[in-house]
């Protein structure tokens, strides 16, 4: 029997079975697509942060609100539209909200040398409405395929924001050198780039994704919106998996983002303390293609491992389980990447892909988790909430707190770059210590996967039944 739980008579057998094959790729297609372009434009604003200080004057400290200020968007955004997004047609949802990021984004380019404010006040635009897709793609993906199918799923979607990421720093970089002929900013390149070529995806959105699949919940005996937002709410602080992998993903977030922002600075550091260590390719381009492939291959190979043991064998908890145990090695792996750079830059190339396997090992998995152990109704509300502590934690906080750790530890001893590399390494022993963590509650959730996942089948049925009855 398929399902979440195998056992479970409640789990549904068919998967929209009005949509063909054919339609329900072309919505995958279509969304891969649209997220491949936020992806591209949030890795290449990091990718251009030297080009935005350069431009508009400013400061380190400064330039660092380019990113926060997006993410700060999203966190806004990601809450409002789980929370609405049972009451409004979420195809319309999804056309209104990136158009309206392409052009916030489009605005941010005529920004002048002075006009650093606009520019600001468009990513924080920018992030808000982006934050739609991010909540409300995995819940249609969940609900378009039949369970035994959506680890896949989810894993193909994932992988368009690894590409995304990898394509935003190639983008940068083609765009930087463009410029060195021509008389302008590449930065504005790469922005009016992103906000016109996802305009024709956001169109072909409107036509791929069925009607069917997005329209509003029918209301139940609980009209107001509100009173079904607080007992959404109430079911998932009840859930245990659910806050277990909340907690585990914005862990393993956190030391992913901050070993992601600062390697640059730690091999900066070392060649500039060792002038012998530095490779012929840059190592921002290196460490995006390893981490690239390393991510690509821990969200792939985990998460189908898992879906196959849980299909072949009838153990819904292996995707979990798998998904904790390599995550569990996260903090060492981590550990060996950031010692080893002042001994063998090789050797921390190698262990740097390792290390983006094992952290993104939990991508698939615990997004499938999450879908399986909140009912359809609440499975937007559920994502926009991982969406928010997951860039809280991770993209908000993981850099910050990092570089005011190396810091303290800095302050005092004698300026070389020899101290400072040592500052900031020991300062992301944190993030290998919540990699860790995070892997250890992933495998933790295993225990109580089954029990919430029978749990949700039953509150589908019961709303089924309630709104059958009014």
């Amino acid at each position: 029997m398929e399902g979440d739980r195998p056992t479970a008579p409640l789990a549904p057998r068919i998967a929209h079975p009005d949509l063909t094959r054919t339609r329900k790729v072309a919505v995958l297609a279509t969304l891969m697509v649209l997220n491949l372009f936020l992806c591209m434009d949030k890795s290449s604003s990091s990718a251009l942060a030297p080009q935005y200080k350069e431009f508009f004057q400013l400061d380190s400290s400064r330039v660092a609100w380019m990113k926060s200020i997006y993410v700060i968007g999203i966190i806004c955004g990601a809450f409002l539209w789980g929370s609405v997004a049972n009451h409004v047609n979420k195809r319309h949802l999804l056309s209104v909200t990136l158009t309206f990021w392409s052009i916030s984004m489009f605005i941010g380019t005529i920004s002048g040398p002075h006009d650093f404010c606009l520019m600001l006040a468009s990513r924080c635009i920018a992030g808000f409405f982006a934050s739609s897709l991010h909540v409300l793609a995995i819940p249609i993906i969940s609900d378009l395929f039949k369970p035994k199918f959506r680890p896949l799923v989810i894993n193909i979607y994932i992988f368009s924001a690894i590409m995304g990421v990898s394509s935003g720093f190639v983008i940068s970089s083609f765009a930087q050198i463009l410029c060195q002929f021509r008389d302008q900013a590449s930065w504005k390149w790469v922005c009016q780039f992103n906000a016109l070529a996802v305009l024709p995806v956001i169109a072909l959105s409107f036509i791929t994704i069925p009607l069917s699949l997005c329209k509003p919940r029918k209301k139940t005996h609980i009209s107001q919106p509100g009173q079904q937002i607080r007992n959404q709410l109430g079911y998932l602080l009840r859930c245990r998996t659910y806050l277990l992998m909340v907690a585990a993903m914005s862990a393993l977030e956190f030391s992913h983002s901050s070993i992601g922002y600062w390697l640059s600075s730690l091999f900066q550091y070392n060649s500039r303390q060792n002038p012998s260590a530095r490779v012929a390719l840059p190592s921002s381009t290196v460490i995006g293609l390893a981490m690239g492939i390393g991510g690509t291959l821990g969200c792939f190979l985990t998460g189908e491992a898992g879906r196959q043991v849980r299909n072949r064998l009838g153990q819904p908890e292996a995707q979990p389980v798998i998904s904790g145990c390599v995550t569990l090695t996260s903090g060492l792996v981590m550990l060996g990447a950031i010692e080893m750079i002042s001994v063998n830059v090789e050797t921390c190339y190698v262990l740097i892909a390792l290390t983006a396997f094992v952290l993104l090992s939990n991508s698939a998995a615990g997004n499938d988790v999450i879908m399986a152990v909140a009912p359809s109704h609440i499975r937007p509300l559920a994502s926009g909430l991982q969406v928010v502590f997951a860039h809280l934690v991770g993209e908000a906080l993981a850099p910050e707190i990092t570089g005011a750790i190396s810091d303290a530890i800095y302050t005092g001893q004698e300026d070389t770059y020899l101290n400072r590399l040592g500052s900031l390494q020991k300062a992301n022993w944190l993030a290998c210590l919540l990699g860790t963590l995070g892997g250890a509650g992933v495998l933790y959730s295993s225990l109580t996967y089954s029990a919430d996942t029978e749990r949700a089948n039953e509150e589908k049925q019961r709303m089924q039944r309630t709104t059958t009855n009014d």
